[in-house]
């Protein structure tokens, strides 16, 4: 481990995990930021039915969505492309849960080190508990339809 400078030792099943974790990071090669969606749109033409029924918008195109700065960029995809570059969005999929759970995996050692109950255990001991939520301003953000010109799915990866 890297940082463990006043930190309490940690079982070694905890240690043990958190090594797997590491290799398993290090062995998922490339990771593309962002989400894998299959759009439909509405052309320009205006006597088309794609304007009236939703169920005759012109598509599915994969798209590429991601966040870069504050700006959204969208890359439309051939379907040769989108096959190609799906391991990778897999990849990101993955290295977010291994995230998850190294970071629940050291907050359980914190709490178990410094004896501290763990938010389950609070529940209901104090008066200030509440079920809000502070907003996880980590995750990315969920396509939206614009203008009702487009909408988006979201591809299972």
């Amino acid at each position: 481990m890297r940082y463990q400078q006043g930190m309490p030792s940690t079982p070694a099943s905890t240690e043990l995990r958190q090594r797997q974790i590491a290799g398993e990071i290090a062995q998922l090669g490339l990771c593309l930021p962002g989400s894998l969606v299959e759009r439909t749109t509405r052309c320009g033409s205006t006597r088309c039915r794609c304007h009236t029924d939703p169920s005759h918008r012109h598509g599915p195109y994969p798209s590429w969505i991601r966040k870069v700065g504050a700006k959204t960029i969208t890359r439309t995809l051939s379907p040769a492309q989108f096959e190609r570059y799906r391991p990778l969005f897999d990849n990101t999929k993955r290295l977010r849960e291994l995230i998850s759970e190294l970071e629940t995996l050291s907050a359980e050692a914190v709490e178990q080190a410094e004896g501290w109950a763990t938010p389950a255990d609070n529940r209901g001991r104090h008066s200030s508990y509440s079920e809000d939520t502070a907003i996880d301003n980590v995750s990315s953000p969920k396509p939206r339809t614009r203008g009702g010109y487009s909408e988006d799915t979201q591809i299972g990866t």
